[in-house]
């Protein structure tokens, strides 16, 4: 279970169904499970997760071709990877794609109620940081979470063959990143939302061969009236 108290509210995310009760001041995130709890408004949505607790074998046997492929391009390009709890450049890689497809944008505020959670880059010799992910760790339910993922795509607008390696970069990242984790005793990494679309984040994600689920996210009954209301007004 991951708990983060931040204004007006806790958000937990992986709670059991033992840990989710009534509360008028609790949001509970990404539940494997469905439970009636009068304080809330439940709402299902599809999730994707890759087992970690497969042999290394079976989870590169489990990617696509291509991505087997861009790995091993991004291997040869000697892009090599670093982590720490530094977000700076995921903060700077998410910001064009935030301001393309208008979505929130992120800064260092975003990270203030985190406490386990992991920042990983994949670094060029030449070209620098081609791409930067954000995760959160919960050793106890051994699951990690995505938050955030960027690349340096959307500053190489004019050169296809750098944009190519930064999506090899990314695909590598991930890779290793699933190999570390394993390492360290996680058995699920979660990638956040999944839409079936057959192109896009969706058909990136189905190159690594994981499971499309059902998960459930729990606001109080308060709070989630206010989200739509603030939605409606957008």
């Amino acid at each position: 279970m991951i708990e983060e108290k931040k204004q007006l509210l806790t958000w937990i995310s992986f709670p059991s169904k033992e840990e989710i009760r009534l509360s008028l001041a609790t949001v509970y995130l990404q539940c494997d499970c469905r439970k009636f709890l009068i304080t809330h408004i439940r709402q299902p949505f599809t999730s994707y997760l890759i087992d970690l607790s497969s042999s290394q074998k079976q989870l590169i046997e489990g990617y696509s071709k291509k991505l087997r492929q861009n790995i091993k391009r991004a291997q040869k390009a000697q892009i090599f990877i670093e982590r720490d709890q530094n977000p700076t450049a995921v903060i700077s890689l998410f910001s064009p794609t935030a301001k393309e497809k208008k979505l929130n944008p992120i800064s260092e505020a975003n990270f203030l109620t985190k406490v386990d959670f992991l920042i990983t880059r994949a670094i060029h010799p030449k070209y620098g940081i081609l791409a930067a992910h954000a995760y959160q760790l919960d050793l106890t339910s051994k699951k990690v979470k995505g938050l955030y993922n960027a690349s340096a795509f959307r500053q190489y607008a004019d050169d296809n063959i750098l944009q190519y390696l930064c999506g090899q970069a990314n695909s590598m990242l991930y890779h290793e990143d699933f190999a570390y984790f394993r390492k360290l005793g996680y058995r699920t990494y979660d990638f956040g939302g999944y839409g079936g679309n057959a192109s896009g984040v969706d058909y990136f994600k189905d190159r690594f061969g994981g499971t499309v689920t059902t998960q459930y996210n729990y606001y109080p009954v308060w709070y989630f009236l206010v989200r739509k209301i603030r939605q409606a007004w957008k």
